[in-house]
């Protein structure tokens, strides 16, 4: 009996710890779920300042060399325009350049979220099981209290004090083997998060898995190639994730607004970026989703989307802000996703 008393005083005292820690890292998720809030906001406020400034070049018929050196009207009216077309340039690369840091910002919190959404449900799990143990040892020794509180009652010609100890331990005894028999409470999802199955830090880089079903896709020897590998699917074709990992951005200027990005927990062909190009807006995972390798997180558009021609997929490598890296990159992954398609 005073083993087992030890026991429990022992699984009480992991229990504490497990419950701070498990309240420590849901204090660090909301802490990322409003920096993500905010950088998220300071993205979007980037992303229309060079809207504004991109509609404002194009109404404004923005001079170009050419057009400067021609309309000039002598020397120093040329080196002032040269001078204004100069300073245009630069604040637009500034502006690009916010932007880019801006997009690069989110996709690192939403790391940092997804990591600590992982983190929060293992953690959670863990407290689970110590509860439950510690219930189990509960149980237990409610039974030998138990068996003891009769064996005084009979002993004692039934004495009303050890019968109404019998009855008090009888009812706590069946209430803990209830809690244990009953299925446990399902936990509330962390801040745009889904649950997904913790990565290994040790495990191999897995080849990609293909990101759509290989019976809806048109064959591989009508794929091509541009800032990425471009593949024809009926719109509404589930896009599959190419590896584990986290969605840190959607929309890429030209392949539409619901373009998801998923970072990879373990880079493919040294690339840790995917981006799924003229995606539509059905089963859109949210930004700081945790992802399965092969999970659904997103569709295929309709092909009216950003300059899409048809209903197809234009998966390619980014860089951290979502930019594609180009056709170099996207004829890397076209023999890796051949090869997806045929396994």
């Amino acid at each position: 009996m005073k083993a087992l008393l030890r026991r429990l005083a022992a699984r009480r005292a992991q229990l504490g710890q497990r419950q701070v820690v498990l309240r420590g890292l849901r204090e660090q998720l909301a802490e990322a779920d409003r920096r993500l809030g905010g950088l998220r906001a300071a993205a979007q406020t980037a992303d229309r300042t060079l809207a504004q400034q991109l509609v404002g070049a194009y109404e404004g018929a923005r001079p170009n060399l050419i057009s400067v050196v021609i309309g000039s009207r002598g020397f120093n009216d040329l080196l002032d325009r040269i001078t204004f077309v100069e300073r245009i340039t630069i604040q637009n690369g500034h502006v690009l350049g916010r932007v880019r840091a801006a997009r690069r910002a989110v996709a690192a919190e939403a790391c940092t979220l997804g990591t600590l959404s992982v983190r929060t449900q293992v953690a959670a799990g863990q407290l689970r099981t110590a509860r439950n143990r510690m219930t189990a040892e509960q149980v237990e020794l409610l039974t030998r209290e138990l068996a003891a509180a009769k064996a005084e009652a009979v002993g004692g010609g039934e004495l009303a004090s050890a019968q109404a100890l019998v009855t008090k331990l009888t009812r706590e005894l069946e209430s803990l083997r209830s809690a244990i028999s009953s299925p446990p409470t399902a936990l509330s999802s962390p801040p745009a998060a889904r649950t997904a199955a913790p990565a290994s830090s040790t495990a191999a880089a897995a080849p990609p898995a293909f990101p759509m079903p290989s019976d809806e896709v048109a064959p591989s020897a009508t794929w091509s190639t541009g800032q990425g590998v471009n593949i024809a699917a009926p719109a509404g074709t589930p896009e599959l994730a190419v590896c584990t990992g986290t969605i840190v951005l959607h929309g890429i200027g030209g392949l539409g607004p619901w373009t998801p990005v998923l970072h990879c927990d373990h880079p493919i062909a040294g690339q840790s970026f995917v981006y799924y190009g003229f995606a539509g807006p059905a089963d859109l995972a949210p930004i700081a989703t945790d992802v399965t390798r092969g999970l659904t997180i997103a569709q295929v558009g309709p092909g009216t989307i950003a300059t899409s021609s048809g209903p197809h997929l234009e998966i390619g490598f980014a860089d951290a802000s979502g930019t594609p890296l180009g056709h170099a990159y996207a004829t890397r992954l076209l023999p890796l996703l051949r090869a997806a398609d045929a396994s």
